[in-house]
């Protein structure tokens, strides 16, 4: 992890990236995520969605909750997953559920996770 300053003497983060890739299970970082300031992960909450967004946390918290609905043609779908963190390692649980209508088990794709 790099630290800089600017002028003023404010800390400027250099992100170290920990993770990159394209999954939806279970991943291994390249070091352990209590190593930074802060954690932020890209990711797209569904594979059929273009877009991809991203979150930032404190590495203090061990779990990360991502979450995203979309309304098409009247049917609206919540995509949910929660990332716990542990040293190295990183699990991923979640779920799809269509209101009204059925679930899938995790769909969101986890592409970078960078350290502050």
């Amino acid at each position: 992890m790099g630290r800089f300053t600017d002028k003023n003497g404010n800390k400027i983060l250099a992100g170290t990236v920990l993770y990159d890739g394209d999954t939806t299970s279970d991943f291994i970082l390249n070091d352990e995520y209590d190593n930074y300031d802060y954690i932020e992960v890209i990711y797209r909450p569904h594979p059929s969605l273009g877009q991809c967004s991203d979150k930032m946390i404190t590495s203090k918290s061990a779990r990360m909750h991502l979450s995203s609905a979309q309304t098409i043609n009247g049917v609206t779908t919540i995509y949910r997953c929660q990332m716990d963190f542990e040293g190295k390692n990183v699990r991923l649980t979640g779920t799809s559920q269509a209101i009204g209508g059925a679930s899938a088990g995790n769909e969101v794709t986890i592409y970078r996770v960078i350290g502050y």
